[in-house]
């Protein structure tokens, strides 16, 4: 079975106060395998859901029209797709995913 390292913060089930993303007081940083079957899983779900999402954005620009959307993710210890919702961490292991028209 195909598999990729992930260097991530695993966050402990029983955090009350994990959310998830970065920066948490209680998340150990691990080195995982995670298989690709599961990341292309999650990453295809996160991508036909922002799809949908955007379909309605694209048409605000107006006169200017919205050409390009770029998206910043993250995989997590487990082989979720996260959304980033900070430029702070921006290139810094995330995966740019790019829509154009």
């Amino acid at each position: 079975m195909d598999a990729i390292d992930v260097f991530a913060l695993d966050v402990p089930d029983d955090d009350n106060d994990a959310k998830g993303g970065l920066g948490q007081a209680s998340a150990e940083a691990v080195l995982k395998r995670i298989p690709v079957s599961t990341i292309q899983r999650n990453l295809n779900t996160f991508v036909q859901s922002m799809s949908g999402a955007l379909k309605e954005v694209s048409s605000l620009g107006g006169d200017f029209g919205l050409r390009e959307i770029v998206l910043n993710v993250e995989v997590t210890a487990s082989g979720g797709v996260v959304l980033i919702g900070t430029a702070k961490v921006e290139g810094k292991g995330s995966i740019s995913l790019r829509f154009s028209k």
